[in-house]
């Protein structure tokens, strides 16, 4: 009991320290890119390890930090887990960003207190990370930090759909409903009223738009009943992305100086410009 304690005690203040400085960097780093100095990597360097830590005690002591990762409400910003997931993801520093997935998706497939805490803990999780991508629709601030966030909810949503489909046929439908009706719904309302970020050969890659798509074939190749219960929606995505995305003529008056050189008449379709 005691080695217990000691092993619960060094989790909870690796989170906390964790916490600690993804707060100083939300507060006082860099917007956006993150910042290249030497301060940053070394911050990036002690995250790095201190995750790394903590994966290697989960390995070995599953059991003795369960109270780090359960919650009855994933709303709650008090429980470390939750309160990493989140601001590691949309930490304002890329690098720590970028470090935080393979940490957080060992955490997430590997945490096994039993298997009640461990189905909690991936149906909570991906409940957050639907809030999340809820959020993500109204902050357009968030739309140039987001690529982390669509990469691990890709990750853990394909995990969890891979282990999902071993469950029993009730079990099965209710996260086919789920996927389905909720989030294959929000993910494809959001690309399809979607205005997007580029409109120029050097502007910055759109996260919001690259994340989504990711997110919308993890659902997909997850589910593959999904492409025989939803036949509309899909044939809908297909002309969205092939039509609207690709195959459209740019606006005249987007990139109007690309278009107006082009070799060929009428004006290329999108695929074969930077638009």
């Amino acid at each position: 009991p005691n080695g217990e304690f000691q092993v619960g005690s060094l989790g909870r203040k690796l989170c906390q320290f964790v916490l600690k400085i993804l707060h100083h960097v939300a507060h006082g780093g860099e917007h956006g890119g993150g910042n290249s100095s030497s301060s940053s990597s070394m911050l990036a360097d002690i995250v790095e390890l201190a995750l790394y830590e903590l994966v290697a005690l989960l390995f070995h002591f599953s059991l003795p930090l369960r109270p780090l990762f359960d919650a009855a409400d994933t709303t709650t910003t008090s429980n470390n887990w939750f309160s990493m997931v989140r601001a590691l993801l949309f930490c304002k520093d890329r690098s720590i960003r970028k470090l935080s997935v393979k940490y957080l998706y060992q955490i997430f497939v590997k945490y096994n207190a039993d298997a009640v805490a461990s189905q909690n803990l991936h149906q909570q999780t991906l409940q957050l990370l639907y809030n999340e991508l809820e959020a993500c629709k109204e902050n357009i601030s968030r739309h140039y930090v987001c690529i982390e966030y669509f990469e691990f909810y890709s990750f853990a949503l394909e995990y969890y759909c891979q282990n999902a489909l071993l469950l029993d046929s009730n079990a099965y439908s209710q996260n086919l409903h789920y996927f389905e009706n909720v989030v294959l719904q929000s993910a494809w309302n959001a690309l399809h009223t979607y205005g997007g970020l580029e409109s120029a050969p050097n502007d910055e890659v759109d996260e919001y738009l690259l994340g989504l798509l990711k997110l919308l074939q993890a659902i997909v190749t997850g589910f593959p009943r999904i492409k025989r219960h939803c036949q509309t929606l899909i044939r809908e995505l297909k002309n969205e992305l092939l039509d609207k995305c690709l195959f459209a003529v740019p606006h005249p008056f987007n990139n109007a100086l690309e278009i107006l050189s082009a070799s060929k008449r009428p004006s290329v379709p999108k695929c074969q410009t930077s638009a």
